[in-house]
C-alpha cells in the first residue's frame, strides 16, 4: 500500500532562481576557498614561479574536462539528483548510496568547514588584527555555519539569493587582486625578474 501510494503521490518543484543565479551558484561552487590559501602552498612545493604556472595550468586543464564530462553527464541523463544518479546508472544503487553518505557527512562537510575557517580567519584578521586566537576563529566558523543552517530552514529562495550575492563578492575580490597585481608591474614595481624565461623556472 505505501509503495502504491509512493508511486501515485505527485511531487512538484517551485523554480526559485533563473539562469544568471544558478550560474553564480555554479561559479560560487568552482571558485571556493581555496583560491584564497592555495596559491602559497602551489608556489611553496612546485619550488618556482614557472612551475606554479605550469600546475595551475594543468589543473585548469583537468578542471575543464571534468567539467565538459559534467555537462555531457547532465544531458544523457536528465534527472534529479546529480552524482547519485550518474553513480546509480552506472554501478547500481549500492554504490551511489555510498557516495550519497560518504558526501553528506564527510566530503560536504569538510569543504564547508574549511570555507568557514578561511572566512573565519579572514574576518577576524580585518577587526582584530594579530590578537586573533584559534577560539575566536573557530567561534565564528561555528557561527557561520549555523547561519546558513537557518537560512535554508527558512527560505530556499533567501539562501539562493544570498549565494548569489557571496559568488559576486568573490568575482569582485578576485578582479581586485589580479588589477592590484597587473597595476604594480605596469608602475614597475615589485618583483618583476619571475617574469624572465631564464629565472622562472630557478628553485
Amino acid at each position: 500500500w505505501y509503495q502504491r501510494r509512493v508511486r501515485e503521490a505527485v511531487v512538484s518543484t517551485q523554480s526559485t532562481g533563473g539562469v544568471l543565479t544558478a550560474s553564480a551558484i555554479v561559479f560560487g561552487n568552482c571558485v571556493g576557498a581555496g583560491i584564497f590559501i592555495s596559491p602559497r602552498g602551489v608556489y611553496e612545493k612546485a619550488g618556482s614561479a614557472g612551475g606554479g604556472i605550469i600546475v595551475w595550468a594543468a589543473a585548469g586543464f583537468i578542471a575543464t574536462l571534468c567539467t565538459l564530462a559534467y555537462a555531457e553527464l547532465g544531458t544523457m541523463m536528465q534527472e534529479s539528483g546529480g552524482e547519485f544518479v550518474y553513480i546509480k546508472n552506472t554501478y547500481g544503487r549500492f554504490p551511489a548510496f555510498l557516495f550519497s553518505f560518504c558526501n553528506a557527512f564527510l566530503i560536504k562537510p569538510a569543504a564547508l568547514t574549511v570555507g568557514a575557517i578561511t572566512f573565519s580567519e579572514y574576518l577576524a584578521a580585518l577587526i582584530w588584527g594579530e590578537g586573533v586566537t584559534w577560539v575566536m576563529i573557530k567561534s565564528i566558523s561555528a557561527s557561520f555555519i549555523v547561519f546558513l543552517m537557518v537560512l535554508n530552514i527558512l527560505s530556499c529562495k533567501l539562501i539562493v539569493k544570498f549565494c548569489s550575492v557571496i559568488s559576486v563578492i568573490k568575482l569582485i575580490v578576485v578582479a581586485f587582486l589580479l588589477a592590484c597585481g597587473v597595476a604594480i608591474v605596469i608602475r614597475g614595481e615589485g618583483h618583476k625578474e619571475n617574469f624572465k624565461a631564464a629565472s622562472a623556472f630557478e628553485m
